[in-house]
């Protein structure tokens, strides 16, 4: 997983300011929207920068969005944000976080499993998830259905990965599962995604929120 689908919309926003639809993107809440889907969207392996292209940095987040209601998710939300000529700020804003919130609640397994296993590498997504390298594979592949528990830890990874994407690469992601962290008395990420863990564990929800925290701060 790359960061040069959101860096280069940024810089596109950053540089463009001859319409009002553009500068409604440079709102802080806004950008910081546009950025949490498009990082989502490709650790969900929904969005790449390949299939994410328009003539303004607007057209990039309409794109974006019909690609995310492609995949099934926010059907009802997507054709507001499509049809949206020049934003009113208030209504962009509720309705990127309807389709962000639909984002982080709508496991897409198949898109999900090759996008994980590429950047942990078979072994270390296996584990955290508690299942072989070899049901990895056959998860991946759709030889066997994944059971609920597997798209939940799976889905949950995701996410995860979509908050450290726009601070580490794909090699210090995998560093950051090993660190040992005191957020997480003293233990690492890793170690905390062991056995029959869930999203909603506490230790599992404190995860969630130390990778949260490094949206938009430096590497902790």
């Amino acid at each position: 997983m790359t960061a040069g689908l959101i860096l280069v919309t940024i810089w596109i926003m950053k540089k463009t300011y001859n319409k009002s639809k553009v500068k409604v993107l440079q709102d802080p809440k806004v950008l910081r929207l546009v950025i949490s889907i498009l990082s989502l969207g490709e650790a969900m392996g929904i969005l790449t920068p390949e299939r994410v292209d328009g003539e303004s940095s607007f057209e990039k987040v309409k794109q974006a969005a019909r690609l995310v209601g492609g995949a099934g998710i926010g059907k009802q939300i997507v054709p507001f944000i499509v049809a949206t000529g020049d934003p009113d700020r208030a209504e962009l804003i509720t309705n990127l976080k309807s389709l962000e919130r639909a984002m982080e609640e709508s496991p897409v397994p198949d898109r999900e499993w090759p996008v994980l296993e590429t950047t942990l590498g078979s072994e270390t997504l296996a584990r955290l998830i508690g299942v072989s390298a070899v049901s990895v594979r056959r998860y991946r592949s759709g030889e066997r259905r994944s059971p609920d528990r597997v798209v939940a830890r799976l889905h949950f990874l995701a996410l995860l990965l979509a908050d450290l994407s726009g601070t580490y690469t794909e090699e210090g992601v995998r560093l950051w599962f090993q660190r040992r962290r005191s957020l997480l008395g003293g233990s690492s990420p890793e170690q905390v995604l062991s056995g029959e863990w869930s999203p909603e564990d506490p230790d599992v929800v404190r995860l969630k929120e130390l990778a949260r925290s490094l949206v938009g701060s430096p590497a902790t």
